[in-house]
This record gives C-alpha cells, sequence and structure tokens, in this order.
C-alpha cells in the first residue's frame, strides 16, 4: 500500500511539472469582462476544477466541475481537456488557457 501511495505522488508531480501541462496555463496581463466575470464567480459556486479563457478574457470562456452525485476524486488538471475544448468552441479561432484549477486562480500575470 505505500508503494501505491509514492507511485501516486510521483505521479501526480510529474503531471503537475508537465511542460505540456504548464504551456496550458495562461499568462500575461489579463482582464475579465463583465460577462467572464460573473461566469466565473458562478463556476466558484459549483464543484470547481477548471475554467478556461481566451487570452483577452472576454471572447469565450469554457469550465468543467465535478458533479455531486460522481464523488469526483484526483486532480483537477485531468479536466483541462473538457474546459479547453468548451471555450474554444466559441472563441472564434482563439486559443483558450486555464486561468483556474479549483478554486486557485493560476493564471501567470508575469513572467517568473
Amino acid at each position: 500500500m505505500k508503494y501505491l501511495a509514492v507511485l501516486f505522488l510521483v505521479l501526480f508531480t510529474a503531471g503537475c511539472t508537465n511542460p505540456a501541462y504548464q504551456r496550458q496555463i495562461g499568462k500575461g496581463p489579463i482582464t475579465l469582462s463583465d460577462r467572464a466575470q460573473a461566469s466565473f464567480e458562478e463556476y466558484l459556486d459549483s464543484n470547481p476544477s477548471v475554467f478556461a479563457i481566451t487570452e483577452d478574457g472576454s471572447t469565450s470562456w469554457g469550465w468543467y466541475y465535478c458533479p455531486e452525485n460522481e464523488g469526483c476524486r484526483g486532480n483537477n488538471f485531468v479536466y483541462t481537456g473538457p474546459a479547453i475544448r468548451t471555450c474554444e468552441k466559441h472563441s472564434r479561432g482563439k486559443p483558450c488557457k486555464i486561468y483556474a484549477l479549483g478554486r486557485d486562480i493560476v493564471w501567470k500575470t508575469e513572467d517568473k
């Protein structure tokens, strides 16, 4: 059982530091439009997993949440694909990036 816990920790850490995953997180200055901010607040009132938005903060956004009756477990980064696809479906060709994982805003406003 200890080995399983260690394996899970290693896989989780590898997923978070994966360069492909890091490229999905937005960076640069961003200001959410009033409609995007309202949607983000609705997202926070759900069981939030991932919120994605276009880099302009207003063209399109998409989010994924865990329905209460499904008892989702695991890490939110697993759900980045569905959130980005939902956002890009209405983005008029603009790419979408991850703005928040769970309740934490992960968008990098400064280069670090």
